[in-house]
């Protein structure tokens, strides 16, 4: 039995897959490169498109006890491939075993299980196929229907390669997406460097306004790009609207010998001062604290020393209120990914570098600080969250149906396998309306990450195939959830 088999058990179901499979794919959300695509070179190995870059795999096979050498080292690529089969043949119940499966029958028409023992098999039949299709990065997109992607991009990264697809009028849209970590992660040791280097880019200096101006200048120049997304994953993104962690940034004013009476910070609206504010005489509101006079002087005196926790929490809330308002100024539709813990490994972070496969998700997510987030700005960009842990799903979901421009995102990371996806359609339908649900994204780093839609599709129709009502209608609902919903947003 298929892997799609699997899942499309009744009549109904597989009627609503067989409506919306072949509908095109809207990647809003994926970490591909224009460069890749825009140089278009033909791959010649199957090792190399599943191993290369994704970590799920690096995961699950650390997790199963593979040598480090096997997955992200120098042992050659039939080894790596075997060592991969070996240990998805054996990982019943994990999406990288559904996946892998569902991209060698869709790709390379190669419908034998994924295992030790037919792994040289398989890699000789798919790289056959490789070599007879000349699959490459543009072959695959259009294998795959990809009508639209949306790449990720640092606000340093050079756009040439998106214009240049552009121009050339390649049939899917490739768009970049305007991605702040590195301009969040104040503490991050390469942090000044990087100032440097934006504002370089930017032509401006590297003040904290110089930073700010280049920031908004560069969000300009993706604008122009055709960018309709900006995108963060930083750790602790909400973690600074706590009361204790109020207390402790107002505290961490006196260490820099600051006179409280002449305290001019006042509660953000955005990210100006007028300069005519009174002096506060006491313990001001949460906002208060996190004004832009504090966040330059954090971000000044990182410059010559390192950062506390609490003033990086104080620097995240104004740069974060500062984004949401550019966003907003520019029509970028935001997607916050909330509730990751960044290479907790840090014994793996210093010898293999990030995204190697060293994140988890957090015991909780600060829905408090999320409400107030939202509040506070007069004008609220269009946001799309993502959540990593599925117990803050009720909250979070309760919190977004209080902001009409305010949607959940489909199941990320550690969450897309079947039961997160049933779980999600699941509160979707109970607390929100699940015909409003965006749509499906891979965030994927391979070009054959694109039988995730498939599969999540598979499992969408599945769901709505318990309900009554009219076929039709659900039919409606199933198309708008896998190519409607987010067709509109970006035809807006």
């Amino acid at each position: 039995m298929s892997v799609l088999d699997n899942i499309l058990k009744n009549d109904l179901s597989r009627r609503i897959y067989q409506s919306i499979k072949d509908l095109p794919i809207l990647d809003y959300h994926c970490h591909l490169e224009a460069k890749d695509i825009l140089e278009d070179i033909p791959f010649t190995d199957i090792s190399d498109m599943w191993l290369k870059h994704d970590h799920y795999k690096w995961r699950l096979m650390r997790r199963a006890g593979v040598d480090e050498r096997l997955i992200y080292g120098n042992a050659s690529k039939e080894e790596k491939f075997r060592a991969f089969a070996n240990v998805a043949g054996f990982a019943f119940g994990n999406p990288v075993q559904d996946w892998a499966n569902l991209e060698l029958s869709k790709y390379f028409g190669i419908d034998l299980p994924l295992c030790l023992e037919n792994a040289d098999a398989i890699r000789s039949l798919a790289n056959s196929v490789i070599q007879e299709r000349q699959l490459s990065p543009r072959k695959l997109l259009e294998i795959s229907n990809v009508e639209y992607l949306a790449t990720t991009d640092d606000p340093i990264t050079d756009l040439k390669y998106h214009i240049q697809l552009a121009d050339e009028g390649f049939k899917t849209i490739v768009k970049p997406t305007f991605r702040v970590d590195r301009c969040f992660n104040i503490d991050a040791p390469d942090f000044w460097d990087y100032v440097v280097k934006l504002t370089e880019i930017a032509k401006t200096d590297a003040s904290f306004d110089g930073f700010l101006q280049a920031v908004r200048i560069r969000a300009k120049e993706f604008k122009s790009a055709g960018c309709q997304f900006s995108d963060v994953g930083v750790e602790g993104l909400l973690d600074w609207n706590t009361e204790l962690d109020v207390i402790k940034a107002w505290l961490s004013r006196a260490s820099y010998q600051t006179n409280l009476s002449d305290i001019n910070d006042v509660p953000f609206k955005r990210y100006e001062s007028s300069g005519n504010e009174k002096p506060l005489k006491t313990l001001p509101a949460h906002a208060s604290v996190y004004s832009y006079k504090s966040a330059k002087e954090i971000f000044d005196n990182r410059r010559t020393s390192t950062i506390k926790s609490n003033q990086r929490q104080a620097y995240l809330k104004f740069m974060t209120q500062f984004w949401l308002d550019l966003c907003y100024k520019n029509g970028f539709t935001v997607q916050m990914h909330l509730g990751v813990l960044r290479n907790v490994n840090k014994r793996a972070f210093k010898k293999l570098g990030a995204d190697t496969g060293f994140d988890a998700a957090t015991a909780a997510i600060n829905t408090n600080g999320l409400r107030r987030l939202l509040s506070e700005l007069d004008d609220l960009p269009n946001i799309i969250l993502y959540v990593l842990n599925p117990t803050a799903y009720h909250s979070i979901t309760t919190i977004a149906e209080s902001f009409p421009n305010v949607s959940i995102g489909v199941p990320w990371w550690f969450n897309d396998h079947k039961r997160g996806l049933f779980e999600y359609f699941e509160i979707m339908s109970d607390l929100s309306h699940i015909g409003c649900i965006p749509g499906m994204t891979t965030d994927g780093r391979s070009y054959l990450s694109y039988a995730r839609h498939d599969y999540f599709r598979a499992i969408l129709a599945s769901f709505l195939s318990r309900f009554e009502g009219g076929d039709e209608r659900i039919m409606e609902v199933a198309k708008a959830i896998s190519y409607g919903n987010m067709k509109k947003r970006l035809t807006k």
